[in-house]
């Protein structure tokens, strides 16, 4: 995965960011593998 701002990443999925714009995205990472350079993913109702 290209290197990405986490602003651009939330413009290409009409999204939102919460927390630092400009955090540089490096990858995509399970939760357990996950750094602070990757997005992961989780879908539970709870933390909707």
């Amino acid at each position: 995965m290209q290197q990405v701002t986490l602003s651009k990443l939330a413009q290409l999925v009409d999204g939102e960011v919460v927390g630092d714009p400009d955090l540089i995205i490096e990858g995509i990472a399970d939760l357990e593998d996950a750094g602070p350079e990757h997005i992961t993913f989780l879908a539970n109702p709870k933390y909707a």
